[in-house]
């Protein structure tokens, strides 16, 4: 038997740190200026199980309470089921890849129902499971199937695909991947009607699309526009800018909230070509990119009723065998979205990796010899 890390592993860190409605207000007083805080590392113990690591928690998916995560393998079609509280692997549920009952292959969304449910959506196949692997509701249907949409496309609508508790509404970003465009597609699961939501402020993604093409191979880049359910409403967010949208599906609207930071853009800049023919012009354009401001999903603490969102800047490469060194910023928001508060964590290294808020503590994956491990933040405002 493997031997496992229970509690805290290493020694406790210490930091201190320095330093519209269609917009969100900026703030008035700095909420984040003087914030400490201590870092613990906590190891997850898997018993004689091997954890795949291989992705990271790409694959995983909170429940609602906080109290478990469930980590997808798409190598053997298990989803592991963990503790949190008790820092150990709980249940392994087996599910089938094919047949009437399988999850496909591809994976890009995980979510968590009530009452042991699952959505797990893959490249041309989405449902709604059970923990027996057994599968209650087939999400397949296209825009093109959807009383409310007009649409010629008839590819599955996968990409952010999220479903609210009940599994009675999805939501999705359906476009022209190639153009980096995307909408907000609300639809009713039982009797396929639905509408498409224009998003243009999320439209900005495309203009930094980089397609390669050329009788050798083909290659994609594009920024990232996610959805992310937070309590009974959808956020949609980009990593190309600060802004947010916020949709509320039971009073049907949507709000877009800008901001102006004062530590690093509220948006990326330039222009880069957006198709290519060649490796070598490929990656010069991606340069352009990769030292440009970043934004990553936003998260929720319940626990103060805050939003935070992190941010990120990298520096030009130097050494190619050396680690990129990176600026690393936190900006925090109260409950209705106005903007309170601003940092840049000088002695964080990187972004933390799949975080998410967790009794009032930032929790961050780590791989520790290849064991699953967090490292907890705790704040001192």
């Amino acid at each position: 038997m493997k031997t496992k890390l229970l509690a805290l592993v290493g020694a406790v860190l210490i930091f201190s740190c320095s330093e519209d409605k269609t917009s969100g207000e900026n703030q008035t007083e700095n909420i984040l200026e003087g914030l400490t805080y201590t870092v613990d590392t906590v190891m997850v113990d898997s018993g004689e199980e091997l954890l795949n690591l291989q992705w990271g928690l790409r694959l995983a998916v909170l429940n609602e309470g906080k109290n478990k995560i469930f980590l997808l393998n798409e190598v053997n079609t298990t989803l592991a089921e963990i503790d949190l509280d008790a820092l150990k692997l709980a249940e392994i549920h087996q599910l089938e890849k094919e047949g009437p009952n399988g999850i496909g292959e591809y994976i890009s969304d995980l979510s968590v129902l009530g009452g042991d449910r699952f959505m797990i959506s893959s490249f041309r196949s989405s449902g709604i499971f059970n923990t027996s692997g057994e599968k209650l509701t087939d999400l397949n249907f296209s825009p093109k199937e959807i009383e409310g949409i007009e649409s010629d496309d008839d590819m599955p609508m996968t990409n952010g695909l999220t479903i609210n508790a009940e599994g009675t509404k999805a939501f999705a970003l359906p476009g022209n991947f190639f153009e980096g465009t995307r909408d907000l597609a609300v639809v009713d699961v039982a009797s396929k009607t639905g509408k498409l939501i224009d998003i243009p402020a999320m439209d900005i993604a495309g203009d930094f699309r980089i397609v390669l093409k050329s009788d050798e191979m083909m290659s994609v880049y594009v920024e990232e526009i996610d959805i992310t359910p937070i309590s009974d409403k959808i956020y949609i967010t980009t990593s190309v800018s600060s802004d947010i949208y916020r949709y509320d599906p039971k009073l049907d609207s949507l709000e877009l909230f800008s901001f102006t930071p004062t530590l690093f853009p509220s948006v990326k800049s330039g222009t880069v070509k957006n198709e290519v023919s060649s490796q070598e012009e490929f990656e010069s354009e991606m340069k352009k990119l990769s030292t440009q401001v970043g934004f990553e999903k936003l998260l929720w603490d319940e626990e103060s009723s805050r939003f935070y969102r992190f941010a990120r800047k990298y520096y030009p490469r130097e050494d190619e065998e050396a680690p990129r060194k990176v600026d690393v910023f936190l900006m925090a928001f109260d409950k209705d979205l106005n903007l309170i508060g601003e940092i840049q964590l000088d002695e964080l290294k990187s972004v933390p990796s799949y975080p998410f808020f967790k009794d009032g503590k930032l929790w961050s994956y780590v791989n520790v010899e290849d064991e699953l491990g967090f490292a907890v933040f705790t704040f001192d405002f």
